[in-house]
């Protein structure tokens, strides 16, 4: 694709490393309005200034935390939020010198048709979905390097195009809660190994604890531990079905004390022990390939 940037300011720190498709490889990309989608591991300095005539950019924090400009002045990008900045408009973003890592899913993506309703406007919203656009763009990536077989990597766009869709029309119609909701259960899934308290939970979205408790209530009828019990547990049981991680690291990974807590929550939970839940899960143990 030929395009004209307004080149303004471009500063790599060497440490930082990315991974990029784009349609050029990857002929699918172009069908669905796509030009470049990108994972980029950024740490050191790093700092982007630029403006394109006709390419939106879409902006997607994966881990980490990362900042940039908006219309309204200078907006924080931690984990699972996202900003759409359209075409002609100028996009500003960079690594704070406070943060030492910033993990970023972004996407250049065509005026035109297929995305120019959504990029009527700088936009920024916060998801939960950002694992799937990841595994996506993962196996987008994987088709690029093994020279592409044309069927399946139209699939993996279509299903990328879906999921950026989904993103940004349900950051648009969320309410101020469902915001804030989605930005806590986001922090707490990238690090659930983590032992967090109800303070740090509060401060992520600068509440108090009460505040905190009451939003807990009213978006998922549960309290602050509550939703870390529950994305642990679910976590776990992703782990359980799909690797053939010992116990004793998937708890350790999902944040419980020892193996005992998390048998008992899990227990609880699904009706069954860790080992006889991921016998009848997962395919390997199913199959008796595996001995419990």
């Amino acid at each position: 694709m030929s395009e004209t940037a307004v080149v303004e300011r471009i500063e790599v720190d060497e440490q930082c490393r990315e991974r990029i498709c784009c349609d050029a490889l990857l002929p699918a990309l172009g069908e669905g309005g796509l030009w470049l989608v990108g994972c980029s591991e950024l740490a050191g300095h790093y700092w982007i200034e630029r403006r394109f005539a006709r390419v939106h950019t879409l902006l997607l924090t994966l881990e980490g935390e990362g900042g940039g400009f908006g219309p309204e002045g200078a907006v924080t990008l931690s984990s699972g939020k996202w900003a759409l900045i359209p075409a002609g408009h100028s996009l500003h973003y960079y690594l704070p010198s406070d943060s030492p890592r910033w993990r970023l899913l972004w996407v250049l993506m065509h005026s035109g048709p297929a995305w120019d309703g959504a990029a009527h406007g700088w936009r920024h919203g916060c998801t939960s979905q950002h694992p799937q656009l990841l595994h996506t763009f993962e196996n987008l990536f994987a088709e690029q390097e093994r020279f592409a077989d044309p069927a399946l990597s139209s699939l993996l766009v279509q299903q990328f195009g879906l999921y950026l869709h989904r993103l940004i029309d349900k950051g648009e119609r969320a309410r101020p809660g469902e915001l804030q909701w989605q930005t806590l259960a986001a922090a707490l899934r990238a690090e659930l190994g983590r032992a967090w308290n109800v303070a740090q939970m509060a401060q992520i979205l600068h509440l108090s604890a009460r505040q905190l408790h009451r939003l807990c209530r009213e978006q998922g009828k549960t309290t602050p531990m509550g939703l870390l019990g529950q994305l642990r547990l679910r976590e776990a049981a992703l782990l359980l079905a799909s690797t053939r991680l010992p116990l004793k690291v998937v708890a350790a990974r999902c944040g419980f004390a020892n193996e005992y807590h998390f048998s008992t929550a899990f227990k609880r939970r699904y009706g069954l022990a860790p080992s006889h839940y991921r016998q009848r899960q997962h395919p390997a143990w199913r199959e008796g390939s595996i001995s419990p």
